[in-house]
């Protein structure tokens, strides 16, 4: 079993972190593309709603088959305020990294570079890329206490909320 904290612990400890990646990605946006930005508050509520199964379906893509296993499920856990995609077999350490950190890859690093790149001036993507940002949290700071505790060449393993790893046997 490696160590970590409970899921609203760890949510709190991640939180930082979330506003790290949501503030780089505004500040970088609006100094390379600047968007025209308007916080319509049912707006952005929409936008929230609609990154929610976006963001877990871009993790399942990213499950062994693209998810369509009997190993992928996605849900969510109301008493631990979590959505998730999970793959409950174990999976190599580097494969669940790819599984955390394509979300924000996806929908928030692309769209910026995208923007920039072909001068698009989008306040939607914007909020889009920087909620996206904050809610990846939970994933950054997952990858950190994988990056930091399990062996690359592992196998990474969930039973219930809790993670465990073992030694490649090769």
């Amino acid at each position: 079993k490696f160590k970590e904290p409970g899921a609203i612990l760890m949510q709190v400890l991640a939180l930082p972190i979330g506003f790290i990646l949501a503030g780089s990605i505004a500040y970088g946006w609006l100094k390379l593309a600047p968007a025209q930005l308007s916080f319509n508050p049912l707006v952005l509520l929409l936008l929230f709603i609609l990154l929610i199964p976006i963001h877990e379906f871009i993790h399942l893509l990213v499950h062994p088959k693209a998810g369509w296993t009997k190993s992928s499920i996605a849900g969510v856990w109301p008493s631990r305020l979590l959505f998730y995609a999970h793959f409950i077999d174990p999976l190599p350490r580097n494969r669940l990294l790819a599984i955390l950190i394509a979300p924000l890859i996806v929908l928030s690093l692309l769209p910026f570079l995208a923007c920039v790149s072909l001068s698009i001036n989008s306040g939607t993507l914007f909020l889009f890329a920087v909620l996206n940002a904050l809610s990846a949290c939970g994933d950054v700071f997952a990858c950190l206490l994988i990056l930091i505790q399990v062996p690359s060449g592992s196998q990474i393993c969930n039973q219930g909320y809790w993670s465990y790893w073992k030694s490649d046997p090769e």
